[in-house]
Formats: C-alpha cells, structure tokens, sequence
C-alpha cells in the first residue's frame, strides 16, 4: 500500500510527491521514543530509545502491514514503525 496524506476532504497527496519522499520523521515528544516492531508484530526492546520524535529514517513508499500492529514503514532489515507516528499522519498523541 502506498502511503498518502490528507489534506482536505476527499483529497489525498501522495507522500511520495513530497518533502517526506522515502523517509519518516518521527511525530513523537523530542525527549520521547516509539516502539518499532518486527514483521511477527513483536515489539524491538528498547527501540523507543533509537526511534525519538523528530528523528528521520529512510524508507520507500510503500506501508506494510505488520500483524497486531498495523500499517508500518520498514525502517530496517526487519524493524517497522508504525504509520501513525509519521509526521503528517495526524497523531495527536492520543
């Protein structure tokens, strides 16, 4: 699946055609971490300390869909993190 961003009702962008073209920015508190998981929806112990908010990771365009998870970016070999907290995606920390 390809990963777009809503920015109007029934309108969607690409994420590709953005500033945000093969990466992820971490939408977390600076001090603060997220957990990535692996592809069996495990989660990686002590990645929060490794994925911090405002932290860029390379990726493609593309979301994986991680079992118990959700809909992820592969940032590694096998370390995903989920598309929610991608800058952009509209977490709100909730």
């Amino acid at each position: 699946m390809k990963p777009y961003f809503v920015i109007g009702r029934n309108i969607l962008l690409p994420q590709s055609t953005t500033t945000f073209n093969n990466k992820v920015v971490i939408n977390y508190l600076n001090d603060y971490g997220v957990l990535a998981f692996n592809s069996k929806g495990q989660s990686i112990k002590n990645s929060n300390k490794i994925f911090k908010g405002g932290t860029e990771w390379a990726t493609n365009d593309t979301l994986v869909d991680v079992p118990n998870v959700g809909w992820c970016y592969k940032v590694a070999t096998d370390q995903f993190v989920p598309a929610k907290y991608m800058q952009g995606s509209g977490f709100s920390g909730e």
